[in-house]
């Protein structure tokens, strides 16, 4: 029995593999429920022959700018295989819903070339985070938007992608007195929680699908709707508090302990 593997039909552990199915590109192991009486596969994505991350990776690839025949040369030369216009067309049509970049697709190459629509930048805070800026959505969602509302949210990402930001703040030596947001003890208020399945609960979930190991998990997800959705302008973004901002805070009864920290508190 396999401990780890549940039923998607009712959440049963009592399985039991059953066979090896063989597809065009690839191989599924075969389950059995002893509680339904159901076969399932341990596929990632139903009623597709390729593997999921072979089909996620040439939407990706479209969504960045490439023609259909660019992303079949760049897909097929990176998994050794021959992908076909139609195959890869269909897969397209499969995701746009979850997809919705595609939509927004053209109005970005009128402005921005193949490849070029994000900017990163490495900082390197006690560990590595890479800073990417969706230019060609953050274009496109200004001009929809209150120009004097997101005009300072627009203006930092650029300065942030410039380096122009009291970097000194993020990188102080470990004796210093620092602390980060997410370390500092805080009463927490009471909330209700409340679970609901959205469109970013989608596209995290074929994110996920794209990573080999627990490691690449966030990464992938992070670069999945960067990438495909039509709304996220940008990850891993520095963020520090000033002392307007603490003041801010403060006047709203906010209990954090401010006090005793010479350096705006800080978190990514």
């Amino acid at each position: 029995m396999n401990e780890k593997q549940s039923c998607p039909y009712c959440n049963s552990k009592k399985v039991v593999k059953a066979g090896i199915i063989k597809l065009k590109m690839q191989s599924a192991q075969r389950y059995f429920c002893k509680s339904c009486k159901k076969f399932f596969t341990n596929k990632k994505l139903k009623n597709k022959s390729y593997p999921a991350a072979i089909i996620l990776q040439a939407i990706s690839t479209y969504n960045l700018g490439y023609t259909l025949e660019q992303t079949k040369r760049i897909i097929s030369s990176k998994f050794h295989l021959s992908l076909p216009l139609t195959t890869l067309h269909s897969w397209l049509k499969s995701y746009a819903g979850i997809c919705s970049f595609i939509r927004i697709r053209k109005q970005a190459l009128d402005e921005f070339k193949p490849g070029q629509m994000i900017l990163q930048q490495k900082f390197f805070h006690h560990q590595l985070y890479l800073f990417q800026l969706h230019q060609a959505k953050l274009k496109i969602l200004s001009s929809y938007l209150d120009k004097k509302k997101f005009f300072l949210l627009e203006e930092y990402l650029q300065k942030v992608y410039q380096k122009e930001l009291p970097e000194h703040i993020f990188v102080m030596p470990d004796e210093e007195l620092k602390k980060r947001a997410s370390q500092i003890k805080a009463r927490l208020l009471e909330f209700t929680k409340v679970e609901k399945q959205n469109q970013a609960n989608k596209l995290a979930k074929l994110g996920l699908m794209v990573a080999k190991t627990n490691k690449e998990r966030h990464q992938c997800i992070q670069n999945f709707m960067l990438i495909n959705d039509s709304v996220t302008i940008a990850t891993e973004v520095p963020v520090y508090l000033t002392n307007d901002d603490i003041s801010y805070f403060k006047s709203k009864n906010f209990t954090f302990n401010f006090e005793n920290y010479r350096t705006p508190i800080l978190d990514i």
